[in-house]
């Protein structure tokens, strides 16, 4: 598309108007990025359940003893990543 500024181009420019309502027209077309991020973090949370009961099915649920090993080794990520999250 050529923009109406262009020297070659045989339009005048677009109004404010003209402007507003372009967009508004082309928002139906063109997906939201923060829209898109969350279907696709809903996506992965999503997948991960049933990975996890993928598992659970065939291991079996994690003992006690799993289950703390796991998240001794998920605290100091976590808090990383938490610490590095806030400005």
């Amino acid at each position: 598309m050529l923009d109406r500024k262009d020297p070659i181009s045989p339009y005048p420019p677009l109004t404010e108007e003209e402007k507003e309502e372009l967009a508004k027209e082309w928002a139906d077309y063109v997906p939201d990025p923060i829209v898109i991020s969350e279907e696709r973090k809903q996506e992965l949370r999503e997948e991960r359940e049933r990975y996890i009961a993928e598992l659970i099915e065939e291991f079996g649920e994690p003992t006690a003893e799993e289950v703390a090993r796991a998240e001794a080794w998920w605290k100091p990520i976590k808090e990383h990543l938490t610490k590095n999250d806030t400005p």
